[in-house]
């Protein structure tokens, strides 16, 4: 038996595919899941002949977003460990925070990447099963960014109704964001000329082809896929007012006041205000704590690889006052970890 995989769910096609606990996926990400059981077949074949006995599944985003990269990037380290902490890690591209969160709670994934917000609405939630989240790591700050066409005459939230928007695809933290906003201006599907449902990938290319005016996501700062779409497709961000980002803040104390830089966007001249959350590493309670606590020591024993991922990821989040204000309980591997309990 392959110990520490995800993996472990029902795979039935059914109008398209349906992974377990979360309804019809598309028959691609099937098969990313068909071919990520391969490959998790075959290293548990090297696993087994280094010696190593616990492989780490987690769950990332969209190929063409920080998640995706960081995953991997975050996953290499710690199978350059791996005969010193005895795991390995295996980061796959993913339906993004719900998802993954929804995903790590059934057994469907070992650690998840997610938002704090997700994470935080979904330990606090009646479902039973949320009680097991548990929080490994947060890695980066989050800031929401409603992204529109530059000389589009769109210059505030209020200009946003009449025009084509994407909501970002059911299961990712774009999509919780967008629902937040779309909550408190009283904006209804009806209120848009197209409503999109797009992660990141197909949302840039709709954005640069012109079918889509107004996009609404989170950014990982700087990101190499929003420069793309600032740089070649006339991209430009709109800020939101302090009234609203008070507003949103005080009915979503998981939420903070955030800044765009224009220094990460060439073609972006002002800083932006906004809001947004955390990137987070989650993980249930019956995960071993050797396992959490070997990839915190993985992940963090070597800084500059770890800084080199992205350039989102900054200093190490080491403060434990910090990690417990996301609201989410600390595992007790990484309890071991910050506290420095060896």
């Amino acid at each position: 038996m392959l110990r520490g995989t995800g993996i472990r769910r029902s795979l039935k096609i059914d109008r398209g595919t349906r992974l377990g606990f979360l309804g019809v996926i598309r028959l691609s990400s099937y098969l990313r899941y068909v071919a990520l059981a391969f490959s998790i077949i075959l290293s548990s074949a090297e696993v087994g002949a280094a010696g190593v006995d616990k492989l780490i599944v987690m769950g990332t985003g969209s190929p063409a977003g920080v998640f995706s990269r960081v995953g991997k990037g975050l996953c290499s380290l710690v199978n350059n460990k791996r005969e010193q902490h005895l795991v390995r890690c295996i980061s796959y591209n993913s339906g993004g925070s719900d998802f993954n969160v929804h995903s790590v709670l059934s057994n469907g994934m070992d650690f998840g990447m997610t938002s704090s917000d997700v994470a935080y609405m979904t330990f606090k939630s009646k479902d039973y099963s949320a009680k097991k989240l548990r929080l490994v790591a947060a890695l980066y700050e989050m800031p929401t960014a409603v992204i529109i066409h530059s000389g589009s005459q769109i210059n505030s939230l209020a200009d946003v109704p009449g025009k084509s928007i994407n909501k970002g695809n059911i299961g990712s933290g774009k999509r919780k964001v967008a629902n937040l906003i779309f909550k408190i201006k009283n904006w209804a599907d009806s209120s848009f000329s197209k409503v999109f449902e797009l992660g990141s990938a197909g949302a840039g290319e709709a954005f640069c082809s012109r079918k889509l005016q107004v996009m609404i996501d989170y950014l990982g700062n700087p990101s190499s896929f929003y420069q793309k779409i600032f740089n070649t497709c006339e991209g430009n961000l709109i800020s939101f007012s302090e009234q609203f980002i008070g507003k949103i803040i005080a009915a979503h104390p998981y939420l903070n006041a955030q800044t765009i830089k224009a220094e990460h966007y060439g073609s972006i001249t002002d800083d932006i205000k906004t809001f947004g959350s955390e990137a987070l590493i989650v993980t249930r309670s019956d995960i071993s704590d050797h396992t959490v606590y070997s990839f915190l020591k993985s992940i963090y024993s070597d800084v500059g690889g770890y800084k080199r991922i992205h350039p989102a990821l900054g200093e190490p989040n080491l403060d434990i006052s910090k990690l417990n204000a996301t609201g989410i309980p600390l595992h007790n591997g990484g309890k071991r970890f910050f506290q420095g309990n060896d």
